[in-house]
């Protein structure tokens, strides 16, 4: 089936097609949609369906015996035109059973049920496509769909009892698509290739969606409804700052990309790269990234949570909303221990203070002539860190250094909360 779109053919009486249907008024059959730029069938009775190759019929106007001998023609692999043309259960199984390849895998160019509804099928797949379209479908039951290949679009496609959608090396666009039952996305583990890529979940209640060995590098999340119950399991890919000394490496949303202007580049060519995303802002992302840590939070899994707390702090402190007063904290915050999620830079930070404590103790701390002698710097050393772990070393100081020592037992036990609450963080399950 190459051609896309779907739209309501004159019905012909045959049982239904078990893979889907749009069924017009007196009929529950399947078809697919009518291109004027086509051999249409010759049925007297008038019909708009495409002629199958080499007959002036279509597929459900053929008798038995020719098509039959049109079966014969085909190959594993082929394609197959059955624009606007109503196929029944039986044939319809004969015609996909005939372009089968050795291993049983559907083999087609593109695949197209936009506006289809799909009443009683279970399975879809698994079938190769370079472009399967689910635009604006509905299926009523539950259904396991498997594909291989390109680009699957499910805009707002209506899985009213819930799907299993397993890829392999598929682009997934889920724009406004409902999930009205536990539903999943994962990778059909067939293979080495890569996890599913899943474009968008845009405009999406997403409260019963689970994802699995998913890569979301691509993911636009804004507008997603209930975005803190959504689920993962297995491991889900998110894309990472740029290489360089400034970013610390975090799981970071398309949409932080867009608000920073970091270059993203395409899924399918990394030798290009897409156009930042408009209309993104801080206030905006740093929701999306609190909805997210709290459904990491809500699955135990505390050290992919402090990421996206890391995103939503950076994005606030970015927010022309923030007042200057909560920027400077946050700024602070960020810089002593990378929002409490860096024990790196807050033991960094415990290293400055003891050095310039003891400077300080050095040049202007300590009583009567200020000498460097190896004496005088463990003297200033040793009173520095016990300043730091608020012990008194009962030394006798200048009020500079009295000062300076006050400064640092308060400095020292805040630092070192900071990175001990940032271990926690890291290895807490």
């Amino acid at each position: 089936m190459k051609e896309p779109g779907l739209r309501p053919a004159e019905p012909h009486r045959h049982p239904p097609c078990r893979l889907g249907h749009n069924p017009g008024p007196q009929s529950d059959s399947c078809y697919v949609t009518a291109q004027p730029d086509r051999p249409v069938c010759s049925w007297p009775e008038g019909c708009d369906a495409t002629q199958a190759s080499g007959y002036k019929l279509c597929f459900a106007h053929l008798n038995p015996d020719e098509f039959d001998q049109f079966l014969a023609t085909l190959k594993p692999g082929a394609d197959i035109d059955a624009r606007s043309t109503t196929i029944t259960a039986e044939r319809l199984d004969k015609l996909i059973d005939a372009v089968r390849d050795g291993r049983g895998v559907s083999i087609f160019g593109e695949v197209n049920f936009q506006e289809a509804e799909f009443e009683n099928v279970e399975r879809i797949g698994p079938l190769t496509a370079s472009h399967l379209t689910l635009d604006g479908a509905k299926f009523s039951k539950f259904v396991r769909v498997q594909v291989m290949g390109f680009n699957v679009s499910c805009v707002a496609t209506r899985f009213e009892g819930g799907v299993n959608l397993e890829g392999d090396h598929i682009t997934i666009d889920a724009t406004s698509t409902t999930f009205g039952a536990d539903s999943t996305i994962s990778d059909m583990r067939i293979s080495d290739r890569d996890a599913p890529i899943v474009r968008s979940l845009r405009n999406t209640d997403v409260s019963k969606l689970v994802l699995v060995n998913v890569n979301l590098e691509w993911c636009m999340f804004a507008d997603a409804r209930r975005l803190d119950q959504l689920r993962f399991e297995g491991h889900c890919r998110f894309r990472n700052p740029p290489n360089s000394w400034r970013w610390s490496p975090r799981r970071v949303l398309i949409e932080e990309c867009g608000v920073r202007r970091w270059p993203i580049e395409s899924p399918n060519d990394p030798s290009k790269f897409l156009p930042p995303h408009p209309g993104e802002t801080p206030e905006r992302t740093a929701t999306l990234y609190r909805s997210l840590r709290k459904a990491f939070e809500d699955s135990k899994n505390e050290a992919g949570a402090g990421d996206f707390y890391y995103g939503e702090m950076e994005m606030r402190r970015r927010s022309l909303a923030t007042s200057r007063a909560e920027r400077w904290i946050l700024s602070s915050y960020w810089l002593l221990s990378g929002y409490g999620q860096r024990a790196g830079r807050a033991l960094t930070a415990i290293g400055v203070l003891v050095v310039a404590v003891s400077v300080l103790l050095l040049t202007v701390g300590l009583p009567g002539e200020h000498v460097w002698t190896w004496v005088q710097v463990d003297q200033s050393a040793r009173i520095a860190m016990g300043a730091v772990v608020f012990r008194d070393a009962g030394q006798q100081l200048t009020p500079a250094g009295t000062w300076t020592v006050m400064i640092a037992r308060f400095l020292g036990p805040v630092l070192l909360a900071l990175a001990v609450l940032a271990v926690r963080t890291r290895v807490k399950r």
